[in-house]
C-alpha cells in the first residue's frame, strides 16, 4: 500500500511493497527482489548535498554513473542472486550493470544513418553534445562476491538437452527487470 503526502500531494513510493522470493535447487539458492521504479525527483536534496553517504537513490545513481541522463525506467532495488553454500554468489543488479555503459563515443549506429548523413550538409553534422550510448548497452555479466573463484573448465552446457521440452519439471519463473 502507498500513502499520499497531503502537503505536496505526492505518492510516497518508498512504502510500496517489495516482492521477494527464495528457491533452493540442490545446494544452490536463487533469490530475487522486485520493487518500484526509481524516483524522477530527488527525495532529500539537502541530505544528498551535505551527506553523500545518505543520498537518495536518484542522486546515488546520478552521481555514481555520471551519464548525460539515466534510462527512462530504472528499477534500483531489483536484483537476482545465485548463492552457493560456501558463501560465493553472483548477483545481477541495475547499478552495477549501468556502470558498464560507455560514457564516450557511441558504438551503436542506426541502419540508415549513412544514407541520412549523405543527404546533409557537412556543416550540419558536427557533434553539438557529448555523445554517449543512448541504448545503454552493457557487457555486464553479473557481480561476483569476493569469495567466488572463477576457474577455466572444459564443461559445457548441453544445448540439446535445453531444447527438449520436459513436462515432468516445472521450475519457478519470474521476470526481474
Amino acid at each position: 500500500m502507498c500513502t499520499v503526502n497531503n502537503v505536496k500531494g505526492e505518492i510516497d513510493i518508498q512504502r510500496l511493497p517489495v516482492n521477494f522470493e527464495e528457491h533452493k535447487f540442490n545446494d544452490w539458492t536463487v533469490k530475487y527482489t522486485k520493487s518500484h521504479i526509481l524516483h524522477s525527483l530527488c527525495t532529500s536534496s539537502e541530505n544528498c548535498k551535505e551527506k553523500p553517504l545518505e543520498q537518495c537513490l536518484l542522486c546515488l545513481y546520478t552521481n555514481t554513473l555520471q551519464l548525460p541522463h539515466l534510462p527512462e525506467m530504472v528499477f534500483p532495488n531489483n536484483k537476482l542472486t545465485i548463492l552457493h553454500p560456501n558463501g560465493g554468489y553472483i548477483e545481477f543488479n541495475a547499478l552495477d550493470a549501468l556502470k558498464r555503459v560507455s560514457n564516450g563515443k557511441q558504438s551503436v549506429k542506426v541502419a540508415c544513418s549513412d544514407y541520412w548523413k549523405e543527404s546533409r550538409s557537412p556543416a550540419n553534422l558536427e557533434e553539438k553534445i557529448k555523445p554517449f550510448d543512448w541504448t545503454f548497452s552493457t557487457d555486464y555479466k553479473g557481480t561476483l562476491s569476493k569469495s567466488a573463484v572463477i576457474e577455466a573448465t572444459e564443461e559445457r552446457i548441453d544445448i540439446e538437452k535445453l531444447k527438449q521440452k520436459r513436462k515432468d519439471i516445472v521450475l519457478p519463473r519470474i521476470d526481474v527487470v
